[in-house]
């Protein structure tokens, strides 16, 4: 989730004013009782140049920071994992200092039926960043609906409510992806072997992303489209698919549909065995965001982060018969004009098979577009204001 921080963190080096660390802590996955189990601690993985600090040596009072931003949520409201309890929100806010939480995701808002949910640790943070207004409303009628719900919460959003905690200041994750370049990522043999025919050219490549939400809405259904997508990309060889599905949907799987597991664990088989489908369970999902050409998925960060690359990023739906079949009979240049503007196309509006079709044809501009100041330096600012602030 480096990503969530990255561009604010740069915006902090380039500050001469600043001593900017890095501490990455570890969580804990949990058993079906809620009990904490396996620890990771996932120091290691991260880009050479960060320069982290370990948790084991450093503790977070005796660096005492003016400022300090995270980007989980769930301290220990998380049914599935748990950061180390000793980095619980409520452990880190002090009268003296600013905590920021920065989600570690984004959403694609537009569709009404996304969830919007609460961690915890929106409660004590003293801000949260959000991506856009319309996600700030519906973070604030969410605490508006916990503050009704019973007296003990409603006094305790109150104590750490500073009148204006939720501020629209965009992403970092949308600002990795704007600079996306495919080439900062070179491929792995077996991933090249895959994406490439004997000619050495590229095939058209599909990427593919499966949410928990979506999983646990539509649990088998889901499954059978997935199924139907590998088995078209199994008939058409000139063709390329990297599903990446949530790294935790077996765990999920596990805990809350477990007789579902055959039937997943059949499809990942069948894709990792295919000579044109790729497994992704790496732990940079900007390799395949950065070497595929279209998108397809529903809800969740990726299509909302894919959207802003401007090549085609379709919304699936699930539970009606998949009609891979192009007519034709789709307005080339309005799908076009979408893309551009970042804007996300319809199964249900177009067909599968047309918006594969087009998204074959589809020609991106790969020049940059110019960047000028980043959401990493937006919220950084801000947060220099806000620690200014509440010390004075």
């Amino acid at each position: 989730m480096w990503d969530s921080f990255e561009s604010i963190f740069e915006a902090a080096k380039e500050d001469e004013n600043c001593e900017a660390y890095v501490m990455p802590i570890p969580y804990y996955d949990k058993d079906q009782e809620g009990n904490l189990t396996e620890m990771h601690d996932e120091s290691g993985l991260y880009p050479d140049d960060v320069g982290i600090i370990s948790w084991q040596d450093h503790q977070v009072d005796e660096i005492d920071p003016d400022v300090i931003f995270i980007h989980n949520p769930y301290d220990w409201n998380n049914r599935l994992t748990s950061i180390h309890p000793k980095y619980y929100t409520n452990k880190l806010v002090c009268k003296d200092r600013v905590v920021i939480y920065v989600p570690y995701y984004v959403s694609y808002t537009e569709d009404k039926e996304v969830m919007v949910t609460m961690g915890g640790a929106e409660f004590y943070a003293d801000y949260v960043i959000t991506q856009s207004e319309q996600y700030k409303k519906r973070f604030e009628q969410l605490m508006d609906d916990y503050k009704k719900k019973d007296d003990e919460l409603n006094d305790l959003i109150v104590s750490y409510d500073n009148g204006n905690k939720f501020i629209v200041l965009g992403n970092p994750k949308y600002d990795k992806i704007r600079s996306l370049n495919k080439y900062e990522y070179p491929l792995r043999d077996d991933w090249k072997e895959k994406l490439f025919d004997e000619s050495g050219n590229r095939k058209f490549t599909m990427m593919l992303d499966t949410t928990i939400e979506i999983l646990l809405k539509k649990r088998k259904v889901l499954l059978d489209k997935i199924g139907d997508i590998i088995d078209f990309v199994e008939n058409h060889n000139d063709l390329s698919l990297i599903w990446r599905p949530h790294p935790l949907i077996k765990p999920t799987l596990v805990n809350s549909c477990p007789e579902l597991l055959t039937t997943y664990n059949g499809l990942v088989n069948r894709c990792k065995n295919l000579d044109n489908c790729i497994f992704d369970d790496t732990n940079d999902m900007h390799t395949a965001m950065a070497w595929s050409d279209a998108f397809m998925g529903k809800y969740g960060s990726m299509i909302e982060l894919y959207r802003v690359t401007k090549k085609p990023t379709i919304m699936l739906e699930i539970g009606e018969k998949t009609n891979f079949e192009s007519d034709g009979k789709y307005d080339e240049e309005g799908l076009k004009t979408k893309v551009f503007d970042c804007q996300v196309i319809k199964e249900k509006d177009y067909g599968l098979g047309n918006l594969i079709d087009f998204s074959m044809k589809y020609q991106r501009d790969e020049a940059k577009d110019e960047i000028g100041q980043t959401d990493g330096e937006k919220i950084y600012d801000f947060a220099i204001k806000a620690a200014k602030m509440k010390m004075n």
